[in-house]
């Protein structure tokens, strides 16, 4: 959870500064098709955060932080493809009042439902 925190502090940090760039460049206010295009950058930037860092180095700066990493079950690391599935998985698992986050206090690997749904594991790395 704590690689999770650090890891929305970032990404919320960049997606901050980049809105408030783009609000102030529009004279204060945005409102509309604008707006629905702000918040859709920044949901592509969070996906591609979590995607890029967890298939190619099986970890973002926060799992880096806290010694963790993500694999897939059989060992392997994850595509970029597979990767784009489990964010949008984590989001189920939040969506779901975190039920699927919760999941991993009770599941015998320590597994999310988005893990589950993903086939993955978070390990500590070695």
């Amino acid at each position: 959870m704590v690689a999770y925190i650090i890891d929305a502090i970032i990404v919320g940090v960049f997606n901050g500064i980049w809105s408030f760039g783009v609000t102030a460049a529009a004279g204060g206010s945005i409102q509309g098709a604008p707006y629905v295009l702000i918040v859709l950058i920044e949901a592509l930037v969070g996906v591609g955060y979590f995607s890029y860092l967890w298939s190619s180095r099986g970890q973002t700066i926060g799992m880096m932080a806290t010694n963790l990493e993500v694999i897939r079950e059989d060992g392997s690391r994850l595509t970029m493809g597979q990767a784009i599935g489990r964010v949008f998985a984590l989001a189920l698992s939040f969506f779901i009042l975190y039920i699927g986050v919760i999941m991993v206090a009770f599941t015998q690997r320590k597994q999310g439902l988005h893990d589950l749904i993903c086939h993955t594991l978070v390990v500590h790395k070695s």
